[in-house]
């Protein structure tokens, strides 16, 4: 109980600083600010590359996995934060959440299938899927504080007509949206990055079931849930995984980052698709095959040759959304894109991988999972 009540008053000393402070709130960051954050988060990325020789990685191939799925879905989407006040239950103080909102002029159709995503519709009745995404290090949902605020996933990108220098992750939160995923990111300054962390990350997730904070159409299933995360905060997602297995229907780990060496045996049973780089000098390629041996359920595991701690997010969209809607919305249409040769296999000459799917698709014998899990 003592400790509990030490975490609250953490958290309530380290919300973030009112949008009335600030003059703009986080769904609507101006442009100044995040040049200022881009260019604070290149900095320190070059900073920290003199330290990991995290520059000395092949550049991104001009084709990325996942299809349709790489690009934007057929909803638009909107942003809403959720105040500190009805979060700290959960153990973080406020989120940011991106809500599907309609369907939009944006959709990449996907093969044979003009409306682009049927099997998913916001009439009476309908519900959706929920996520929780764990950004990196001391990093804010917006990208605009912290020490990582803008720095995770920077590299040497360069997609559509302007130089991307990573990714900006409400943009990333609106991504997994626009394919009709209510994505919460959590505010964890404060929060301990141990089990705290770790819980509060899947915390995140049942809180969009419990306040629907998109509002009326737009209904987050309970068992519809995945959490997410990036470095540190893929640890902590692999780790909410394994602690609460109930919970969790579906977990990403991109270039996952532990604090202690056995956090990496950590044993996920829900379907597990982690990523990385063979050259990440910041979180070895070795510590995420240790996670991937330790998952009890359908995993699949990848890395991009040459790719460093650095490597976008962005680049990884669209095999973790085809796999986020496999294993959450039950899209059959996604399953090639997370599974199959169109995924991770869509480029062998660049990404490593292997799968071990448990009898779930297209399965060999021999990736069959033990028949019965120990509870």
């Amino acid at each position: 109980m003592r400790a509990a009540l030490s975490l609250l008053l953490l958290l309530a000393a380290s919300v973030p600083a009112a949008a009335s402070a600030r003059g703009w709130d986080r769904t609507r960051v101006p442009p100044w600010a995040a040049r200022r954050a881009r260019m604070r988060g290149g900095t320190l990325k070059n900073v920290l590359c003199l330290v990991t020789d995290c520059d000395k990685s092949n550049p991104l191939p001009e084709r990325r996995p996942g299809g349709p799925y790489a690009h934007f879905g057929p909803f638009e989407t909107e942003l809403v934060e959720v105040e500190a006040s009805r979060t700290i239950m959960y153990g973080f103080s406020g989120a940011l959440v991106a809500c599907p909102v309609a369907r939009g002029t944006k959709a990449m159709p996907l093969p044979g299938d003009p409306a682009a995503y049927k099997t998913l519709n916001h009439g009476e009745g309908a519900t959706v899927p929920g996520l929780s995404w764990s950004y990196g290090g001391e990093g804010d949902c917006a990208g605009v504080e912290g020490i990582a605020s803008a720095v995770d996933g920077f590299g040497p990108e360069w997609y559509g007509e302007l130089p991307d220098y990573g990714y900006w992750l409400p943009e990333l939160l609106e991504h997994f949206a626009s394919w009709g995923m209510v994505t919460a990111c959590p505010f964890l300054r404060g929060v301990p990055d141990g089990a705290a962390g770790a819980i509060a990350t899947v915390n995140a997730a049942r809180m969009l079931a419990d306040l629907q904070p998109c509002g009326d159409g737009v209904i987050v299933d309970a068992g519809k849930l995945g959490v997410a995360g990036y470095s540190l905060g893929a640890g902590r997602a692999v780790r909410g995984a394994a602690r609460m297995p109930d919970a969790v229907a579906a977990v990403v780990a991109l270039h996952t980052w532990e604090l202690a060496q056995n956090n990496y045996d950590a044993s996920v049973r829900a379907p597990l698709m982690l990523l990385s780089g063979t050259d990440d000098t910041n979180a070895p390629f070795a510590n995420t095959l240790r996670t991937y041996r330790a998952a009890r359920g359908p995993k699949i595991v990848g890395a991009l040759r040459g790719g460093n701690h650095y490597t976008s997010p962005r680049f990884w969209a669209g095999p973790t959304t085809a796999f986020l809607l496999t294993h959450l919305a039950g899209d059959a249409r996604a399953e090639r894109y997370a599974w199959g040769d169109e995924g991770l296999g869509f480029g062998s000459d660049i990404i490593t991988w292997q799968r071990r799917d448990c009898d779930w698709w297209r399965s060999k014998e021999d990736d069959a999972c033990e028949s019965s899990l120990p509870n």
